[in-house]
């Protein structure tokens, strides 16, 4: 009799026929999308970043949260949302959202190149060496891609500049906003809210969006059991507990990267010991959390006092 897995999510049951070795590659070499409520209520406020209308002062987001709380998955996800095929006949893929790593060294020249690169037109090898020429050439190739929202990811790297060269920076992204029209999403540590907190312009125009440390709650719950629908073991695995969520919360510190790097390991031993599910012992094995025990307590995110605008409500 063919076994249906119905327990697994439906891209994960095609997996779960094959062998084993190439079960825990697909494990390894796994980047799958996870929905839990911190990310939908997020992507839901860009969302409403996205949809505003062009103006003068247009309305911005920061996403934060401590390392490992999965901000460039969120981000990355939204992207691929909008995402648009290439347009043989006008020579053009249209970008709506445009994801770009903001640089250690925080000057216009490299983040411009940045931008470039993200939509698609890095630059050739005989650079200009105007930072204006660059710019401009930016702003015309996010027009020309209709970009709607900008994404700034790591944006406490302007941190590293000097006092100077962080300010100069935050007049770039006034006046990109200004120009272009469109809105800004900016994500990174809780320390980036040092930068946009120093310019008071800035400030009245984003309003903030943690992603809080996980807690041994339901939410937990249903992301636990999301994650392992994602992982291709032939046995339901028992996971709902109240000691387990317990468990998890104290080795990872209620980060995300850990929890699912535990996960992950877990099904691999599942797979190789034969036992084919993830329970409480499974977990406890000290391979498992290698690398992913908890140096810290989990951070708790206060509303932070750049917030000057009520968050869009989330339907």
């Amino acid at each position: 009799m063919t076994q249906t897995y119905l327990h697994l999510h439906p891209d994960a049951r095609n997996w779960a026929t094959e062998d084993g070795d190439s079960r825990i590659a697909r494990i390894r070499d796994s980047a799958v999308w996870i929905a839990n409520s911190y990310s939908d209520q997020a992507i839901e406020v860009f969302q409403d970043i996205m949809q505003q209308p062009p103006g003068r002062r247009m309305l911005n987001v920061l996403l934060t949260a401590e390392s490992g709380m999965g901000k460039t998955a969120i981000l990355d996800h939204f992207a691929r949302k909008y995402a648009h095929p290439f347009d043989q006949q006008s020579g053009v893929r249209r970008q709506p959202v445009v994801v770009a790593l903001m640089p250690p060294n925080p000057c216009e020249y490299e983040f411009l190149d940045q931008v470039m690169i993200a939509a698609g037109a890095p630059l050739s090898p005989h650079r200009t060496s105007r930072a204006t020429t660059l710019r401009e050439m930016a702003m015309r190739v996010l027009e020309t891609i209709g970009t709607r929202v900008l994404v700034v990811d790591e944006i406490n790297s302007v941190l590293g500049g000097t006092a100077r060269q962080q300010r100069l920076f935050l007049q770039l992204l006034r006046f990109l906003s200004n120009s272009l029209r469109i809105g800004f999403i900016c994500a990174g540590t809780p320390e980036a809210r040092q930068a946009l907190m120093s310019d008071p312009q800035l400030r009245s125009r984003f309003l903030e969006v943690d992603l809080p440390a996980w807690s041994p709650n339901s939410e937990l719950q249903q992301f636990l059991n999301r994650l392992v629908q994602t992982l291709p073991l032939r046995e339901p695995s028992p996971i709902d507990s109240p000691v387990l969520r317990r468990f998890i919360i104290e080795r990872s510190g209620g980060v995300t990267e850990h929890m699912c790097r535990a996960f992950r390991r877990a099904a691999v031993r599942a797979i190789q010991s034969g036992h084919e599910c993830i329970d409480l012992e499974t977990l406890m094995t000290p391979d498992v959390w290698r690398g992913s025990g908890r140096p810290v307590a989990p951070v708790l995110l206060r509303r932070s006092p750049l917030r000057t605008v009520e968050t869009p409500s989330v339907q």
